[in-house]
């Protein structure tokens, strides 16, 4: 397996003295060998007593991750930035040297465009705008809110007895008598006959019979519930054998179906699925539980408040003398009684009018419809108990020190710097771009190719087991001879369902490659021999060639518009790195690439 090896100069951060830089070969030597072999080094005296030092760095080496390839106004891109980008752009990809080599320096060139775009988009403030800044706010917190649940919920160990139950109830085989009525009044009659006498195949026959049902009462397949139609499948899951399903509505008519059988079967997939299934409930009741935990620990609660705010329509009087009193949510958004505090480095505090204005936000058209159903109030209280969690685990995940772990703090980097790039691209460079008709219809011209249809081939074939009899056939064939009376005179023919095709319509990527390229460039009337991988002899008939058909312009111009336009935007943002380059200090340790 081939190494990819970086060489890497970078300019040493400390000045050294002139006895470290006369013995620098012997701590080189002794450096390479803990290394073991992957880091060749030398030192060189520079102006200043500065050092320039080479690395050869293998590329996906975890011991230098963090080494610097490239800078951008002081701040490093590191290997790990660049095998980064690599590994999510070439995934199982393999490439030539010299392509690896050029696309590398491309995905480093890109690399830097976007770290220079980033420190452009910080120097004009992006970062300070209320919704940007708001974007990276709401990223950091569910970020860290994620971090503190997972282990809570990922702590939960199944009972695998019941775990074993689940599976081998959802892991069935079902024999299952269906009966399909045209009316509805023949499926409820049948129905009520049924639970009268208890016998169901009697009942069945009687009204197939006579015209008011249809089915089968024997010769039915076992079928696995995923198999069936949800509504069958949910209700199938439930039933013992013996027992008859309720009555289901279809598009001609009306269903039941009868359980005969059932049988388990081995299935690792559904195991997984099973098991999944028993989860979610737990995973939710921890997470439920450690956020009551959560809020008990940090938050202060005026139960007596809460029970009395009220945000449901009430009604007052008695007898005839009863109305309906309406919510008054003027008075609510202005109510600015704490409801709970939070207690943090800094208090919180929620009031009233903190959870009328978010109930009402959920509620986009109108809130007084929910009201005279008297469905807030319960929502009061999830609204309440959403803000105290926020702000509650928030506090937690802090003190725990998530919020210094490496892996958040390069998560919401990364997240501010894609917002930052597309903020900068979307505001500054999009609307520089300048799309003219007269483009979009060159390159329509130049692509034709890309926007017809393929050219698609009619085909027959026969399939012999021996060679002679397959090339006497052909033989037959290329003298014009009707491809029907062929098959029917060609002795050492194999068993007729083993020809590649019968009358069928393809195109050449619809075939094997091999055979793709014999069909290729022929014609109407041509006939040829494939011998496939599996020993056997194809003779095949081109009944009809359908040419490939551009697409008329109309119809592709959306799609080539919106190629052309990021064509015209990959160019500007070029531009702009250029000009950026010369604005900020951008260098690149990165000499040789070499396997």
């Amino acid at each position: 397996m081939k190494t990819t090896i970086l060489s890497i100069t970078v300019l040493a951060l400390v000045s050294l003295p002139a006895s470290a830089l006369a013995s620098g070969p012997d701590h080189a030597g002794a450096h390479d060998a803990n290394a073991g072999g992957h880091e060749e080094a030398r030192a060189e005296p520079a102006p200043g007593n500065e050092v320039l030092v080479t690395l050869s760095v293998p590329l996906m080496s975890p011991l230098f991750s963090e080494t610097p390839v490239a800078a951008v106004e002081g701040e490093p891109i590191t290997v790990s930035d660049l095998t980064k980008s690599i590994t999510s752009i070439h995934s199982g990809r393999v490439e030539e040297a010299t392509s690896a080599r050029k696309s590398y320096a491309n995905l480093l060139e890109r690399i830097i465009t976007r770290k220079l775009i980033v420190q452009e988009a910080r120097n004009i403030g992006f970062d300070e705008m209320p919704e940007i800044a708001g974007q990276i706010d709401d990223y950091a917190k569910k970020f860290l809110i994620t971090s503190l649940m997972l282990p809570q919920m990922e702590s939960v160990e199944p009972d695998e007895e019941l775990v074993d139950d689940l599976y081998r109830q959802m892991s069935r085989e079902l024999l299952l008598t269906a009966l399909k009525f045209r009316r509805e009044e023949d499926a409820l009659a049948f129905q009520e006959e049924y639970e009268s006498s208890g016998d169901f195949d009697a009942t069945a026959r009687r009204f197939i019979d006579e015209g008011r049902a249809d089915g089968e009462i024997e010769g039915e397949q076992y079928m696995k519930l995923k198999d069936l139609l949800p509504a069958i499948a949910k209700k199938a899951y439930e039933m013992d054998v013996g027992s008859v399903s309720p009555i289901f509505s279809e598009s001609e008519g009306f269903i039941l179906f009868h359980l005969e059988d059932a049988r388990f079967y081995e299935d690792p997939v559904v195991r997984e699925e099973a098991r999944t299934k028993f989860m979610e409930p737990l995973r939710k009741k921890a997470a439920d539980d450690y956020i009551d935990q959560l809020i008990a620990k940090h938050a202060t609660i005026d139960e007596k408040l809460l029970e009395e705010v009220d945000f449901d329509w009430s009604e007052t009087g008695f007898l005839w003398s009863r109305k309906e009193q309406p919510v008054d949510f003027e008075q609510l958004r202005s109510d600015q009684r704490v409801l709970a505090t939070v207690n943090g480095d800094e208090s919180f505090t929620v009031t009233v009018a903190d959870i009328t204005e978010k109930i009402e936000a959920r509620h986009f058209h109108g809130v007084e419809k929910a009201a005279k159903k008297r469905k807030l109030n319960k929502e009061k209280d999830r609204v309440l108990r959403n803000v105290l969690f926020e702000r509650a685990a928030m506090i937690e995940a802090r003190s725990l020190g998530l919020d210094r772990d490496a892996e958040y703090l390069q998560s919401v980097d990364d997240f501010e710097s894609a917002t930052l790039f597309g903020t900068f691209i979307n505001k500054v460079v999009a609307p520089d771009v300048k799309l003219e008709e007269e483009d979009v219809k060159k390159y329509y011209r130049e692509h034709l190719g890309e926007f017809s249809s393929p050219t698609m081939y009619r085909m027959s074939g026969l399939a012999f087991s021996e060679r002679s009899d397959a090339e006497k056939a052909l033989v037959k064939l290329r003298r014009r001879a009707d491809f029907k009376w062929v098959s029917a005179n060609s002795p050492g023919q194999v068993d007729k369902g083993a020809a590649l095709f019968d009358n069928a319509l393809l195109s050449l990527t619809a075939m094997p490659e091999d055979l793709h390229h014999l069909v290729e460039g022929t014609e109407q009337g041509d006939s040829l021999l494939y011998s496939s991988p599996e020993g056997q002899h194809h003779v095949i008939a081109i009944a009809k060639v359908f040419p490939s058909k551009p697409q008329p312009y109309e119809t592709v111009r959306g799609e080539i518009a919106k190629i052309v336009f990021e064509r015209k935007m990959a160019e500007l943002v070029d531009d702009w790195s250029g000009k950026l380059k010369e604005a900020y200090e951008t260098r690149i340790f990165v000499t040789e690439l070499a396997d």
